[in-house]
């Protein structure tokens, strides 16, 4: 019994931290979870912002992305979606508490320059959250 329980702790610790992906490493949001399908098309002036999902706990979970204000796409683990979107401030918010999802909603205000600008949605161990953090 005591080996048991040592071997279900151990899968749980060492399995309670997420895994950055990358664009080669991951797949892209299928068309299918696209809700506002004007944010993935490239028009003239526009700047790419990118959202990867990590890997690991919570994979079941579907989580929600905003995009000001309007319900933009949802993203599951091990996906990525790169966003066109114009200059000046955007405001971002991402939702998950489906089934046995954590109830998440954050929201980030953040303003678009000229360069590219990369999101990474992240399952923070030590806090136990989903987080939604600006890298690029």
């Amino acid at each position: 019994m005591a080996k048991l329980l040592y071997i279900v702790m151990s899968l749980f610790l060492f399995g309670c931290s997420s895994s950055p992906i990358t664009e080669k490493d991951g797949a892209p949001v299928p068309e299918s979870l696209i809700i506002n399908k004007d944010i993935v098309v490239n028009n003239s002036g526009m700047v790419p912002v990118t959202f990867l999902r990590d890997t690991g706990p919570g994979s079941a979970c579907s989580h929600t992305v905003y995009v000001d204000g309007k319900k933009a796409f949802n993203i599951k683990d091990g996906q990525y979606i790169r966003i066109y979107l114009q200059n000046g401030d955007h405001y971002f918010r991402l939702t998950s508490g489906y089934g046995l999802c954590p109830n998440v909603d954050i929201s980030q205000q953040t303003i678009i320059s000229n360069s590219e600008q990369k999101f990474r949605i992240m399952y923070q161990s030590n806090s136990g959250t989903i987080n939604l953090i600006r890298f690029q």
